[in-house]
């Protein structure tokens, strides 16, 4: 059975460039350019088929790259597993791990999660084993039924080339890598670089059993990311709210690296995303394009933050309010829920919109998690804001937040699952 899909080599290479070279391009050729088509291409109404018992990496955890740092790092942390722990084997698997660190991270990816590809495809076989070695990935590797095994991408350089390539189109939902729509970026992965996971989603099952060899390093290498069940990310909407936020937030961090600001915070012309290139966003224009962008608003619409609080008083409302106060939020909140805040009353100026009490509704940002699920006094956000200049602290950014700052109310896409 066929495991992955041939992505030229040239493709791949394009794609990885692109990453490298992109952030110095983008106010001239517009952000498309870096990132390709937004992250998630659809919305499914209900729960999702793999959240059947699955369990699965979140969309933030194929962007980490601060977890492994050394090939020898990752072999103090693998060894424990029989193939990587073999006598006489710590210079062949620290030299790989290395590899795969480099490559990952020059490709913007965890590498973390080709270490786990190479333990469900092969144990971590390769060491004194070449042909094992050279379909390490299972990268374009097509079992038959005669027992024999066609490999396209021979040796360990292609292997995870094309598992990167793979990863990237997953990442961007670009390629067959829209489908299944509405998912998040594990469940698209491994439904197309797999055919057992792909038959077995259809079947209504999760994509692995639990003991399977992809899940046991993500659990034990980035338990962080690593959900089960009902998790935050498997709602169809929140997903898509949250990943396509996270692909403007990493664009201007990437941009800051270089030492500009790649999308800046204004309340001018261009505020709600509409323009090519995209080069400017304030809070509610951004919440607007991530909405449109995961097909949750209609796509003409940009309101300011007194507008979004109005869409839930329309006629077949596309949100609903989930929350009026902290216990609310506290009890309430979901990833991908937007929050409006920074009540004044009397408020006025260009920056405050007033609603019909003469409270002003300052900003606001998209709930991804408690930063203390115990206390749950801060938020982490993504937001727009230019509370502060300097690449990296203006625009589309990550943010902690006060969870009592001025609160106002949350709200919630009306396709969500309630």
């Amino acid at each position: 059975m066929k495991r992955g899909f041939a992505i030229p080599a040239i493709l791949t290479v394009i794609l990885v460039g692109l990453l490298g070279i992109g952030l110095f391009l983008i106010p001239f050729i517009g952000l498309s350019a870096l990132v390709g088509k937004k992250l998630n291409q659809g919305v499914v109404n209900g729960e999702s088929q793999f959240n059947k018992g699955g369990c699965y990496v979140t969309d933030r955890g194929f962007v980490d790259l601060a977890i492994i740092q050394t090939g020898a790092d990752a072999y103090e942390k693998l060894k424990g597993n029989p193939q990587v722990g073999r006598r006489g084997a710590q210079a062949y698997y620290t030299e790989k791990f290395q590899y795969i660190i480099d490559q990952s991270k020059e490709a913007k990816i965890n590498p973390v999660i080709l270490f786990g590809i190479w333990n469900g495809e092969q144990s971590f076989k390769g060491y004194q084993d070449r042909q094992v070695e050279d379909k390490a990935m299972g990268y374009n590797v097509s079992g038959h039924g005669d027992n024999t095994v066609e490999n396209l991408s021979p040796g360990f350089d292609k292997q995870v080339t094309g598992a990167l390539g793979a990863i990237r189109h997953a990442l961007d939902g670009t390629f067959v890598y829209t489908q299944p729509e509405g998912e998040n970026v594990f469940t698209r992965l491994f439904y197309n670089y797999v055919g057992a996971a792909k038959e077995r989603y259809n079947a209504g099952q999760p994509l692995f059993d639990e003991g399977n060899g992809r899940l046991k390093v993500y659990k034990d290498l980035i338990p962080q990311y690593y959900e089960c069940g009902q998790g935050p990310e498997i709602f169809a909407g929140s997903n898509s709210v949250l990943t396509t936020a996270l692909k403007y937030v990493l664009v201007n961090k990437a941009a800051a690296q270089a030492g500009f600001i790649a999308i800046r915070y204004s309340q001018g012309a261009g505020r709600c995303g509409f323009r090519k290139p995209l080069t400017v966003l304030d809070c509610s224009g951004f919440v607007s394009l991530v909405y449109r962008e995961a097909n949750l608003f209609p796509q003409n619409f940009c309101g300011d933050t007194l507008g979004l609080a109005n869409l839930a008083l329309k006629p077949n409302p596309p949100v609903k309010r989930v929350a009026s106060n902290m216990q609310e939020a506290k009890d309430n909140l979901r990833p991908g829920d937007f929050v409006l805040s920074g009540i004044r009353d009397g408020g006025s100026g260009p920056t405050k919109i007033t609603n019909n009490k003469g409270q002003s509704i300052a900003h606001v940002v998209i709930f991804v998690k408690w930063k203390d699920p115990a206390t749950k006094n801060k938020m982490v956000v993504y937001h727009s804001t230019g509370g502060r200049n300097g690449p990296g602290r203006n625009g589309p950014q990550e943010s902690d937040r006060s969870a009592s700052h001025n609160f106002y109310g949350a709200y919630r896409s009306t396709k969500v699952t309630p």
